[in-house]
């Protein structure tokens, strides 16, 4: 019985016997994959760090790349090898088409070798957000005056300068002398006393300012001529070409300013002419009103200026100049009083009307207000001598120190404090400037 029972238990040993193996086989899969799994992770890792490498090395080639265009680019600029420049800004576009600075020396070398139309394309990518956009801008406007002929697009491109940068002095400069030379007098003031306000003023922005109608273009009757032919804004260039004309004659001038020949009065005759065949196409026009009520009150022709009076439209009710000229026609009429509140009117309007203070000072004596009209006639002194000083300048692009202090003591004596401590800032510039070149100089 004991033989007997000891079977049955050694069998079933005999039977669990093989499980052990298969145990062991598992573990010993288990334990070889292990290691296989390791490996992988570092094969991964290291195939990454070679796709890193590889991308941080194409893009350092790619910067050196860009770098190398723009030393090249910038070398050519320098020697004004335009063809080099446009080949290899050509290459840098392709590259980096985006590039703020390869579209800049684009445009420019499309510019200086005459394709006007790339350049101008050129000079519109680059967006309002880069440093470089208002100078971009103003580039794109001079090339829509100039040689492409769209003065409004030309306008417009400088007017979107000075809204992107409004102390860039480059488009500030040449937005005023584009309002200058369009006669549009309004909108060259406003500019003006907003260039003094922000800092983006010149030498040339007083001009403007305190004495505008002593400029004299002498290319305005020419540019306004092309530009006439654009087919946009007819009456404002028709017009300003006739203004511009009409001032490098001397139409209005008094007979001391200029010798009075029989050919000279037989050009002006004629100017006169063409300014009242304009007035009957455009009856309401500013700037034709004024410069014929100008020659006819300089004349004494108190019917003509009571005629152009009376066809002066509401939108001159901040001009200055027909406040003048309505205290002028009540001064012929021995109507002092009024006379005396219109050139105020005038005068507060443009603190700058000598002409209005010369009138006023007159008045004032006749009422036998001889204090008040030295005040007035102090002013108006100034403002004479001033544009005496103007009309000699060849160019009012460079002032000289000795204009600009006769500039800032007009606004000082008639206290427009702003404009007065501007121009101290900016003689005081000019002055510096002129000491470091002696310096270097020496």
């Amino acid at each position: 019985m004991a033989r007997n029972e000891r079977k049955p238990r050694i069998a079933a040993l005999a039977q669990r016997q093989p499980a052990a193996p298969q145990a062991n086989r598992k573990e010993t899969v288990a334990i070889g994959l292990k290691p296989t799994s390791k490996h992988n992770r570092l094969k991964i890792a290291a195939l990454l760090a070679i796709f890193v490498v590889v991308i941080v090395a194409a893009m350092l080639v790619r910067q050196y790349q860009l770098f190398q265009f723009h030393t090249m680019a910038q070398s050519a600029r320098a020697v004004q090898d335009w063809d080099r420049v446009a080949t290899v800004t050509h290459l840098w576009l392709d590259r980096d088409p985006d590039s703020p600075a390869a579209n800049l020396f684009a445009a420019e070398a499309a510019q200086h070798r005459g394709s006007f139309e790339q350049a101008a394309e050129l000079y519109s990518r680059i967006t309002a957000t880069d440093p470089a956009a208002a100078h971009a801008k103003t580039q794109q406007a001079l090339l829509y005056l100039g040689p492409l002929n769209r003065p409004a697009l030309g306008e417009a491109a400088l007017e979107q300068a000075i809204r992107i940068n409004p102390q860039s002095i480059e488009a500030q400069r040449e937005l005023l002398r584009h309002y200058g030379i369009t006669a549009q007098r309004a909108k060259a003031f406003a500019q003006a006393r907003e260039a003094v306000k922000n800092g983006s003023d010149s030498p040339a922005t007083y001009i403007y300012l305190i004495s505008f109608d002593s400029i004299v273009f002498s290319n305005g009757k020419d540019t306004n001529a092309r530009w006439l032919q654009s087919g946009t804004n007819n009456e404002r260039f028709e017009v300003a070409m006739l203004i511009n004309a009409a001032r490098a004659a001397g139409l209005g001038e008094s007979s001391d300013a200029l010798v009075d020949t029989s050919q000279r009065r037989a050009e002006l005759a004629q100017q006169e002419s063409t300014l009242l065949t304009a007035l009957e196409k455009y009856p309401e026009n500013l700037e034709l009103l004024a410069i014929l009520l100008n020659t006819y009150s300089d004349r004494g022709d108190v019917e003509r200026v009571t005629q152009l009076l009376s066809q002066v439209p509401a939108t001159a009710a901040n001009d200055a100049r027909f406040f003048r000229y309505k205290g002028w026609l009540h001064w012929m009429r021995d109507e002092f009083a009024a006379a005396e509140e219109a050139f105020r009117q005038a005068i507060a309007k443009d603190p700058y009307d000598w002409k209005s203070q010369t009138q006023l000072a007159e008045t004032l004596r006749l009422q036998h207000r001889t204090s008040e009209a030295e005040i007035a006639l102090n002013s108006a002194s100034i403002g004479t001598q001033l544009r005496k000083s103007i009309l000699g300048l060849s160019t009012i692009e460079t002032i000289p120190i000795d204009v600009l202090e006769q500039l800032h003591r007009y606004a000082t004596t008639m206290g427009d404090e702003v404009v007065a401590k501007r121009l101290v800032i900016r003689m005081d510039q000019i002055r510096d400037s002129a000491t470091a070149i002696t310096s270097n100089a020496e």
